[in-house]
């Protein structure tokens, strides 16, 4: 289960099955998804969920997912040479 501030990173791999659903029977659910091809075939399947606040987004670039090569330390490492960032702008 997410919440409102938390990101999640999965790579699948071979043989895994995967779903999404909203758990709440009277709550919409609101989400962004987001599929990026890896760098790499035949890679093992990994999982990461962090939460990141809403402060530090606040009319100003977040990063939430960077290659896996520790260029971000809080950034969920991805495996792919891209970034994905998020922001929330004032009025």
């Amino acid at each position: 289960t997410l919440g409102p501030d938390e990101v999640q990173w999965m790579s699948a791999g071979s043989g895994i099955r995967h779903s999404e659903f909203n758990h709440s029977t009277d709550e919409p659910v609101h989400l962004y998804q987001v599929w990026l091809l890896p760098r790499d075939k035949g890679l093992e399947p990994a999982y990461d969920q962090r939460v990141f606040a809403a402060t530090e987004r606040q009319n100003r670039w977040q990063l939430l997912a960077a290659p896996a090569n520790g260029e971000a330390s809080y950034a969920l490492p991805i495996r792919q040479d891209a970034r994905v960032m998020r922001t929330t702008l004032s009025g």
